[in-house]
């Protein structure tokens, strides 16, 4: 995939404010307290708008996915609606204005190529025309879905993102004490594959606020299809501002194999997860429990991973200020790779459920 499209397919959100209440910090029984931000109960996709235990409680609002929730509001002459955007990370950054949730999707063709534009039945979101003429997302309630489908020998991707921009959601904050973890939990699977190469991912979206603006993504691979991911550990691409397009800020991100040794993040097991390492199979079913946890210097050695790698990309530098990274949101998605015939239907359906991420301390 090229390099925008990699960067690309993480940051997106939307907005659906049903409720709010206010909640109390979470503290379940094991050796951590837990301050959510994002979590789907009763069959909803809610998240938190208060930035710390500090304010004494948090703000509780929800998603409530059902039929033709996924295109409200769409408008055919920008391709956006209350819940879908297009363009991967990349679209995550430039229209994910609220917190919510969004179904994204990109191709590398160009940036955007891939339109959905049309209910395929009540809960499906796609698209009926072109190269990727069955791709769609699905949401009702906490169960959502995503299909890549595509005639030609293009990369392209579709997630949902789970986003908290417009709070002030800085997981790594000193209102945490001395070592919080980011934490972030999913469950995913793969019921049909056809594809040449494929994979799925699980991406926390950070924005270094200390003067760059600039974008780090750090992602998590749940399943490899024949070789899409190679490395243990990968620094996956950089983009200079403004690419592709007028006010993107520059890009790194960086990619990890669940239950591979530690560098970025460390494979969870316990209380608030399960301990899947990437699959590697043609199907992952049923679904599997991939969790995440991220150490202050877990962020650190991501960081200069990514600068060393980027340091040919024009102005590009992250800070080393852990206190500067604020959470955009997260996202978990299937993308196929330019590998194939284009005259063959390639098709990778995976469904995603229970997204977690939160702040463990």
């Amino acid at each position: 995939m090229n390099v925008f499209a990699r960067a690309s397919r993480r940051l997106a959100i939307v907005v659906a404010l049903s409720v709010s209440v206010i909640l109390p910090v979470a503290t379940p029984a094991h050796a951590q307290s837990v301050w959510y931000w994002y979590w789907s109960p009763s069959n909803s996709g809610c998240w938190n708008i208060v930035a710390g235990p500090a304010y004494g409680g948090q703000v509780q609002q929800c998603d409530y996915p059902g039929a033709s929730w996924l295109g409200q509001n769409y408008d055919p002459g920008t391709n956006i609606g209350d819940h879908y955007i297009y363009g991967g990370a990349g679209g995550n950054v430039m229209f994910a204005k609220k917190s919510g949730d969004y179904c994204n999707s990109y191709s590398g063709v160009s940036w955007g190529s891939m339109p959905f534009n049309t209910y395929l039945s009540s809960y499906y979101w796609g698209t009926r025309s072109g190269a990727f003429s069955q791709s769609y997302c699905y949401a009702n309630g906490s169960s959502r879905g995503t299909n890549v489908s595509q005639t030609n020998p293009v990369a392209g991707g579709v997630q949902h993102f789970a986003s908290v921009e417009g709070t002030p959601v800085y997981p790594w904050s000193s209102q945490f004490g001395s070592n919080p973890l980011l934490y972030v939990d999913n469950k995913f699977g793969v019921f049909n594959n056809t594809s040449k190469q494929a994979w799925g991912y699980l991406c926390p979206d950070l924005v270094d606020t200390g003067g760059s603006g600039q974008i780090l993504e750090l992602c998590g691979e749940e399943w490899d299809w024949l070789g899409k991911q190679r490395d243990p550990v990968e620094p996956a691409g950089c983009s200079p501002a403004n690419w592709p397009m007028s006010g993107m800020p520059a890009f790194g991100a960086i990619n990890q194999k669940f239950g591979s040794a530690t560098t970025i993040f460390t494979t969870r097991s316990g209380s608030l997860g399960g301990s899947s390492a990437v699959q590697t199979s043609q199907t992952v079913n049923p679904a599997k429990d991939f969790s995440m946890q991220i150490s202050k210097s877990q962020l650190q050695q991501a960081i200069n991973l990514v600068n060393t790698a980027c340091q040919g990309t024009s102005g590009f530098h992250l800070s080393s200020d852990i206190a500067h990274y604020r959470l955009l949101g997260v996202e978990d998605g299937l993308e196929q790779s330019t590998q194939g015939n284009s005259n063959t239907l390639y098709d990778t359906n995976g469904s995603e459920s229970g997204l977690i991420f939160a702040t463990l301390y």
